[in-house]
């Protein structure tokens, strides 16, 4: 029983992390998107030639 309860830390930790994927990761993959369009090549290849998103596109 100790042992599950020393886990909580990293249940909350997991749990937090796993939210703030679930909010970011839609935001990131419409810029992705957005970029793909304008380049005129895939989101993964867009991804793939730009791996750091700066959360603006040109235009």
């Amino acid at each position: 029983m100790r042992s599950l309860l020393g886990a909580w830390p990293a249940v909350v930790a997991a749990t937090a992390s796993a939210a703030g994927l679930a909010y970011l990761v839609p935001h990131h993959l419409e810029h992705y998107r957005e970029r793909a369009l304008q380049h005129n090549r895939t989101v993964l290849a867009e991804i793939v030639a730009a791996p750091i998103c700066k959360g603006q596109t040109r235009g």
